[in-house]
């Protein structure tokens, strides 16, 4: 090359040196062309926009400037500009937006071997799923964040990721998860010697603790957490574990301790920055406390200190709650001062279209009215807080603030939403009416959970419902949790408020037409995606000749009960308060609990406890029962819509006297069986393909046990099945699995294993099983997977987990909605004597050609007549599901 160019001519040579350096020139110089000069400065506005909430601005910026970067090939700003639309989108509650970007962003920083901003947008993201509600799906990406990390040895990476899985293992409940990370996490920041750190990892353990109510070691967790934020002079901090501390104590009971660690945390806050939200929140609490208490002057002192606080940060949706609980303050002294700050409150909160805000104001106001005569007035006050209530989809945490101060409210006046408006229409004799808001409150309280338990069935048109349902309400919980949080932040920009309103609308639209597909294709299932009830009318229409339905429903002064047939309904009024129900119930499953503790202990210990109990049985009868029986046409058969509370006491043992002609128990005089609401009167049953008769073959009983975690001999419980049906298929071990169940067909399954169940977390319920690989390795089966299985007629479920009475509605009605005919389960474990021997009755009767229904009730009356079974805890633990 060297020889070529000399051996040119001179000009030639000159004419080449001038075309290099020209190149090099250009190829080395700092000044940017004029596109990039436009993309840096379209960036630069958008990232202005961004910070002042101009998000339609903002975008139309980011798209120009992305536009420009890309023709540039600038790939890093270009990941940039997709992450900021990512968040423009997420910040006015478009999701699906944002989801879009921030993946295209992922792949653009992947391009780039850009390992941190890709762990830190994954991050990103698995907060907004959480955000929305799905906690499974941020878990999941977390986990595998975690093991890239790991792969990649990535330490400090791992331990961001590890933090912010924390919340997400609690609100999982996954206790093993977590502990595990809290332990590699303590032990790093213990050999660091990093105080703050461990301060804040004592801080979560003690959140843990306190959200599992195990208050003595969430004590001691956050008094660690106090003396280690203090060492390392983190006030903000110290202050935090304050406020939990003082939340922690209250639980406990101790409420000068609780009030001591208030004043403290407000002390501290006086004088240190960035702490205003949590003097707030300790404003706040303190003044609930003193409300609960009736002492509404103190209450209204720290209700005002908060408001004036609310006021100067401009946190609306503070300012709203607190014009109520300063309403709540004057209610019993001055009635007009509180329906003004009520009225306040309400115009605030309908000017932001915020649902759960207006129907707590409009609650407080039907309150108001109803005090002082105005019934007309409060109905309707009462009507729109059910409706605006039914709005919102987002449940609240249990600690959440201003769900507290809700609870505070509710618990003082002894009531609750819908409790307001059903009480007040019974009043009043407008029964039809109330019967349907005591039905929309069960349809409610059975969409709650139904929603969440991510159903799943075998029949694609509606799975496919499902999942556009699910996704349908993820957005519509991040839209109003994005509503609160901007109102909780101050806002002033219209435009942001009006676009999460067009998009959480878009989420509701969406969920109702769903609900209207679902009625079309399976009716069924639409419980799960719609708040459903029926009337009297309807309940009249769905009932056979000889059968009654009876709903009891306890208000504050009487106890009235629903009985309907298929020739009419009327409703009967007893002279018991809640209160003396409530009391009733609870000292009947505190009798059978103390029953079991004490079931293999000495006649002494014992013999004390069952007279109690008895006589409780006799009581329950006398306000459950006595009131209607005059009332009660001739049936042969009563099914009964528990209210929610009382679930677990089985009206079925209830008799009027220990001897003589009232000594029969009610399930000696009708076949009882329970209905979680009246509209599973509609559900319809579907006939299974195994035979019923007395010639049975393989396929007519299937039993699976599996022990789980406890000490439970399913096998004991099972096996005499074969005693009366020699071809009954039994699965224990690595063959107790979900899968074995789906591909079988029976007439009868019975199901031994443990079913978990917690109210602050439907979405978390789960099954016990095998997971078929090895020996006592388990799967956690949700719920929601329980429609998977085929229709059986009757489905036996004994709860393995179920030590305190307790019985969930929405276990039977997930089996009834999937078409089987009954569910047979316990309201509290029975001996296993006493399984034994009912499961021996049941097959005896069901084997002689006898349906579910009435071999189970054959098997009740067998139990009562053989004497060393006669006692109720031993039978009556067993309940009938279904119509």
């Amino acid at each position: 090359m060297y020889t070529a160019f000399h051996s040119m001519s001179l000009e030639s040579r000159l004419l080449l040196c001038a075309m290099l350096a020209a190149v090099l020139f250009i190829g080395c110089s700092n000044e940017p062309s004029p596109e990039q000069r436009q993309a840096d400065l379209e960036f630069q506005r958008a990232q202005q926009a961004l910070g002042q909430e101009r998000y339609r601005e903002s975008r139309r910026l980011l798209f120009s400037a992305l536009t420009l970067d890309r023709r540039l090939g600038r790939m890093r700003q270009v990941g940039e500009e997709l992450r900021l639309l990512g968040e423009a989108f997420a910040s006015v509650a478009d999701y699906d937006s944002a989801l879009i970007f921030y993946h295209q962003a992922i792949e653009q920083y992947k391009s780039l071997a850009d390992r941190n901003s890709v762990r830190s947008l994954t991050l990103d993201i698995a907060s907004l799923y959480r955000w929305m509600g799905e906690e499974r799906t941020a878990f999941a990406m977390y986990t595998e964040s975690l093991r890239l990390a790991n792969v990649f040895n990535d330490k400090e990476g791992a331990r961001e990721i590890q933090r912010a899985m924390l919340p997400a293992c609690r609100q999982l409940e996954n206790a093993e998860e977590e502990s595990r990370l809290l332990t590699d996490l303590l032990d790093h920041y213990t050999m660091s010697g990093d105080a703050g750190k461990q301060a804040g990892m004592y801080l979560e353990v003690g959140v843990s603790r306190l959200q599992r109510w195990d208050y003595n070691r969430a004590l001691e967790n956050l008094l660690r957490a106090l003396t280690l934020a203090e060492q390392a002079h983190d006030s903000v901090l110290a202050i935090n574990v304050l406020l939990k501390l003082a939340v922690t104590y209250g639980e406990l009971g101790k409420i000068t301790e609780s009030f001591q660690a208030y004043t403290e945390g407000l002390k501290r806050s006086d004088i240190t920055r960035g702490v205003e939200r949590l003097r707030l929140e300790m404003l706040v609490r303190v003044g609930d406390t003193y409300l609960m208490s009736g002492q509404y002057g103190e209450a209204r002192r720290f209700y005002h200190a908060a408001l004036s606080a609310a006021m100067s940060r401009q946190n609306t949706l503070a300012e709203g709650y607190l014009f109520i609980q300063l309403g709540h303050c004057d209610l019993h002294t001055d009635a007009a001062a509180a329906v003004k700050n009520y009225e306040s409150a309400l115009e605030l909160f309908d000017g932001v279209s915020y649902p759960s805000g207006s129907s707590y104001a409009s609650f407080s106001l039907g309150v108001a009215a109803q005090r002082t005569g105005h019934y007309s007035e409060a109905l309707q006050h009462f009507k729109q807080a059910v409706e605006q209530s039914e709005a919102s989809l987002w449940r609240q945490p249990d600690n959440e603030l201003f769900r507290s101060s809700e609870e505070t409210f509710f618990r003082a006046n002894q009531t609750a939403l819908y409790d307001g408006i059903i009480e007040l229409l019974l009043q009043l004799g407008r029964n039809d009416e109330a019967f349907w808001y005591v039905e929309r409150k069960h349809g409610r309280e059975l969409f709650d959970e139904l929603s969440v338990f991510s159903l799943q069935t075998h029949d694609t048109r509606v799975d496919s419902l499902l999942r556009i349902y699910r996704h349908a309400r993820s957005l519509h919980i991040g839209a109003e949790r994005q509503l609160a949080q901007v109102l909780t932040n101050g806002f002033h920009n219209r435009e942001m408020i009006r676009e999460i309103h067009k998009n959480r609308e878009h989420a509701s639209k969406a969920i109702t037409e769903v609900g209207s597909r679902m009625a079309e294709i399976n009716p069924s299932f639409q419980l799960a995606v719609s708040i459903s009830n029926i009337g009297l009318v309807e309940a009249q229409k769905l009932l056979p000749q000889g059968t009654a339905l009876v709903e009891p429903v306890p208000t504050n002064r009487s106890l009235f009960t629903f009985i309907v047939t298929n020739r009419g309904s009327t409703t009967v009024v007893a002279a018991i308060t809640k209160a003396r129900v409530q009391a009733m119930a609870q000292e009947f499953l505190e009798h059978v609990r103390l029953r079991g503790v004490y079931a293999d202990s000495a006649a002494e210990l014992v013999k004390p406890i069952d007279k109690r109990l008895q006589e409780s049985i006799v009581a329950l009868y006398g306000a459950f029962v006595q009131p209607i029986e005059r009332s009660l046409p001739p049936v042969t058969k009563l099914i009964v819509v528990p209210q929610r509370e009382y679930s677990a006491v089985p009206l079925h043992v209830l008799r009027r006297s220990l001897f003589g002609t009232g000594a029969q128990y009610l399930c000696e005089q009708y076949l009882v069986s329970y209905l979680p609401a009246a509209a599973g009167l509609a559900l319809s049953a579907t006939q299974s393909r195994a035979r019923r008769s007395p010639t049975a073959n393989a396929s007519n009983i299937v039993a699976l046990g599996y022990p789980g975690e406890t000490a439970w001999d399913v096998e004991y419980e099972l096996r005499d099945i074969r005693a009366f049906d020699k071809e009954a298929r039994l699965y224990f071990n690595q063959l107790a699995t979900l899968a074995t169940l789906q591909k079988e067909n029976a007439a009868v399954v019975h199901i031994a294993a443990e079913f978990r169940f917690n109210d602050q977390a439907p979405g978390n319920a789960y099954l016990v099983l095998s997971d078929g690989k090895s020996l006592g390795s388990i799967r956690h089966v949700s719920w929601g997977e329980l429609c998977t299985l085929p229709p059986f007629g009757t489905v036996i479920l004994s709860d393995l987990s179920n030590d305190a009475p307790r019985v969930v509605p929405a276990l039977p009605l997930l089996f009834l909605m999937n078409g089987s005919s009954s569910v047979v389960l316990n309201a509290f474990t029975p001996s296993r004597k006493a399984k034994k021997l009912f499961g021996e009755q049941f097959y005896t009767a069901f084997l002689a050609g006898q349906t579910g229904q009435v071999a189970f009730r054959q098997a009740q009356l067998e139990m009562i007549k053989t004497p060393n079974y006669a006692w109720p805890y031993l039978w009556g633990s067993f309940c009938l599901w279904g119509k």
